[in-house]
């Protein structure tokens, strides 16, 4: 009788590992495109900064008085 319980608990133990293991499953991906995500809303947020403050003919215009 004690082997059954004993083996009826270890069956429920790796059932309930095993609901744990599937909420978990994916979560590692999930985490990278979040950071994939970030990563481009900052490049895109630096490339509107530079395209609004019109930086490169301002770099143009810094560089060619420099050298006047």
């Amino acid at each position: 009788m004690t082997r059954k319980l004993v083996s009826a608990r270890i069956w429920a133990a790796k059932r309930v590992e095993t609901a744990a293991d599937r909420r978990d499953r994916g979560q590692g991906t999930l985490e990278y495109v979040g950071m994939v995500v970030a990563v481009a809303v900052v490049i895109g947020a630096v490339v509107t900064a530079i395209n609004a403050w019109n930086l490169p003919s301002h770099m143009t215009t810094i560089i060619s008085d420099v050298f006047k």
